[in-house]
């Protein structure tokens, strides 16, 4: 990342707490563009795995790390939340 260049924060509420996250953070660490869509019962199946194991998620096969679980997860809260309304 240059100098200077800050990646766009979003933010969102969940649980009554104000949440901050990175756009487009999961998408840049499955290597996937940012036009490919995710579907929230591929992120669920694939944040239910255990880390360091290889998941396929948006037709990708990557290794489950901490940090993707998490995103995975905090997605799948999103988008879920995002239905209900």
């Amino acid at each position: 990342m240059a100098y200077g260049s800050r990646k766009k924060m979003g933010t969102a509420k969940l649980g009554g707490k104000t949440i901050k996250f990175k756009k487009g953070g999961l998408k840049k660490q499955l290597g996937l563009s940012k036009k490919k869509k995710l579907t929230k019962a591929g992120m669920r199946r694939a944040s239910k795995k255990k880390v360091g194991s290889m998941v396929t998620v948006g037709g990708k096969k990557v290794k489950l790390t901490k940090l993707m679980k998490k995103r995975l997860n905090f997605g799948a809260n999103l988008m879920a939340r995002k239905k209900s309304k």
